[in-house]
């Protein structure tokens, strides 16, 4: 694996392993009452995500699809609760660490938003 890459995984599952916890308790709630959870909240002004865990059902197996959107969709099914929720950390900080160095997916370049 890239050095770089490793570090900033590894970094990023430490640093958000306490957020990750309390997420869960609630996800978990949600999941239990409805087998979905949705939220949408601003991380800068006026950028929004859009995450969403919930239970599917595949080949008679319970599974957990994780979604961030915000200009790109990322999706993954989870075989674990637990596991959809570290893909949604994952997921919604690559998105707010990238966007400052490579744009936007929408964009036409990296420095560019019109072609």
């Amino acid at each position: 694996m890239n050095k770089y890459a490793e570090s900033y995984f590894k970094c990023l599952m430490e640093n958000s392993y306490s957020e990750q916890q309390q997420l869960f308790d609630k996800v978990k709630t949600a999941i239990n009452s409805s087998d979905i959870w949705i939220e949408c909240f601003e991380w800068l002004p006026m950028i929004e995500s859009n995450v969403t865990i919930k239970k599917i059902l595949i080949n008679s197996k319970t599974e957990f699809q994780v979604s961030v959107e915000c200009a790109t969709l990322m999706t993954a099914n989870c075989p674990t609760l637990e596991r959809a929720v570290e893909f949604l950390t994952i997921y919604q900080n690559l998105i707010m660490d990238m966007t400052p160095y490579v744009g936007w997916p929408t964009w036409a370049t990296r420095n560019k938003s019109e072609p």
